[in-house]
C-alpha cells in the first residue's frame, strides 16, 4: 500500500495483502493447474474439489477466503484514519476512484482487445455495481470481487458517521440485519444462499463491517500493544476454521448455512489482522521490507494472476517435480506464476497505478 494522507501507514498492512493476495493465486492454482496436472480435465467443482487429509492441501483449496481477508482489511484500513472524524464524501470517492479505476480500465481494454465491445459495453463494466467481466474473459474475472469492494466504498462514510455517533453497537446491527435480510431472500424467493453470501454486497458488507469494528477496537483499546505471539492461537483459528468449512462441504456447498459463514468468517479474518500487526513488529526489517513491497504490487498483482495462470495452461509450463498431480500444480504456483505475475505486476504498478495513487485528495475533515 503507498502511504496515504489520510493515516499513517502501517508495513504490516501490506504484509497481509500480500498473504491474502498469495492465497488467492494459490487457490486459482491448485484448482485450475492441479485438475490439469492431476486429471487432464479442466476444473469442475463439482468433481474436482479436494476434501483432502492434509490439512495445508484444505487450507488452499479453500482459499477464496483470501477476499473475504481483503475486505475485511478494507473497512479496517480506511476507519483507521477516520474514527471520530468526519469524511468529505466527494473527495472519498475521488480517491477510491483514482486507487482502482486506473488499473481497472487498464484490464477492461485488454479484455476488448480479445472479445471486441461497443461503448455501451465498455461503460456498463465500468459500473461500481456490476459484478461481472465483458465474455467472462481471464482479465475481467475478478472484477465483481472489485465492485463489490468499491459497493462498500460508497457506503462507508455513511456508516462511518452513524458510527462515531453511536458506536460499535451500530455496525453490529448492520451485520445482523444483512444475514436477516439475505435469508430472506433465500426463503422468500428462492436465492442462491451462497452465491449471495460470496458474490454480493449482501453477503460481503457484513465483512467490511467487521473490519471496521476491528479498527476501532485497536485503536480504542491499543491492540499494538498485544503480545506478538498471539498470532499463534489466530493462525490455528483460520486453518481450522477452514478446514471445517471444507469438512461440512465447502465452498460448492449450497446451503443456508452460507449466509452465516460470511459474518464467521469475517470475524476470523478480523482476529487474524489485529494478531498480526504486532507479530510484524519482531520480523526482520530486510525480511519486512522484501515482505511489503510484494504488498505494494498486490492489486496489480490480484486482477492479473489469473491471466497468467490460463497462460501457463495454454502455454503448458508445468512443473512435474512429483507423482502428486495437486503438489505439482502448487509449485508451478510458486515457480512460475508469482514469478510472472510479481514482474508483470512490478511495471503496471509503477506505470499506471502509481500516477494515479499520487493524485488522491486528503478526505479526511477532522473535528473542530
Amino acid at each position: 500500500m503507498s502511504q496515504s494522507i489520510n493515516r499513517v501507514y502501517i508495513p504490516a498492512i501490506d504484509h497481509i495483502r500480500a498473504f491474502a493476495a498469495l492465497l488467492v493465486v494459490s487457490y486459482h492454482g491448485l484448482q485450475l493447474l492441479g485438475a490439469r496436472l492431476a486429471y487432464g480435465v479442466s476444473f469442475d467443482p463439482e468433481k474436482h474439489w479436494l476434501h483432502h487429509a492434509n490439512g495445508f492441501m484444505t487450507f488452499i483449496e479453500e482459499g477464496h477466503s483470501g477476499v473475504g481477508l481483503f475486505i475485511v482489511l478494507s473497512g479496517f484500513v480506511l476507519s483507521l484514519g477516520v474514527i471520530d472524524n468526519n469524511i468529505d464524501y466527494k473527495k472519498f470517492l475521488s480517491a477510491r476512484i483514482l486507487r482502482i479505476y486506473p488499473m481497472l480500465v487498464l484490464c477492461l481494454i485488454m479484455a476488448i482487445s480479445i472479445r471486441p465491445a461497443n461503448a455501451w459495453e465498455f461503460l456498463t463494466y465500468l459500473s461500481p455495481v456490476h459484478s461481472a467481466g465483458i465474455g467472462g474473459g481471464v482479465f475481467t474475472t475478478m472484477f465483481w470481487a472489485v465492485a463489490v469492494e468499491f459497493q462498500c466504498y460508497l457506503i462507508f462514510p455513511f456508516l462511518n458517521k452513524t458510527a462515531n455517533q453511536k458506536g460499535n453497537i451500530y455496525i453490529v446491527s448492520i451485520i445482523f440485519m444483512l444475514m436477516i435480510l439475505s435469508l430472506l431472500a433465500v426463503y422468500s424467493e428462492t436465492g442462491n444462499p451462497r452465491d449471495i453470501s460470496y458474490l454480493t454486497l449482501m453477503g460481503r458488507l457484513g465483512q467490511f463491517c467487521i473490519g471496521m469494528i476491528a479498527a476501532r477496537l485497536y485503536v480504542k483499546y491499543d491492540l499494538k500493544r498485544l503480545s506478538a505471539w498471539f498470532i499463534l492461537p489466530a493462525v490455528f483459528l483460520v486453518a481450522g476454521a477452514l478446514n471445517v468449512f471444507n469438512w461440512v462441504g465447502g465452498y460448492p456447498a449450497i446451503s443456508d448455512w452460507k449466509i452465516l459463514w460470511q459474518p464467521i468468517e469475517g470475524v476470523m479474518w478480523g482476529i487474524f489482522i489485529l494478531s498480526y500487526l504486532p507479530f510484524a513488529g519482531i520480523i526482520p526489517k530486510i525480511i519486512s521490507s522484501i515482505i511489503g513491497k510484494f504488498g505494494e504490487i498486490t492489486y496489480s498483482f490480484y486482477l492479473l494472476h489469473f491471466a497468467v495462470i490460463t497462460s501457463v495452461i495454454n502455454k503448458n509450463w508445468y512443473i512435474r517435480w512429483t507423482h502428486d498431480g495437486h503438489v505439482n500444480a502448487l509449485l508451478t504456483v510458486l515457480v512460475v506464476v508469482v514469478p510472472i505475475t510479481t514482474l508483470i505486476s512490478i511495471v503496471t504498478y509503477k506505470n499506471i497505478e502509481v500516477p494515479f495513487l499520487k493524485l488522491r485528495p486528503k478526505y479526511i475533515i477532522y473535528p473542530a
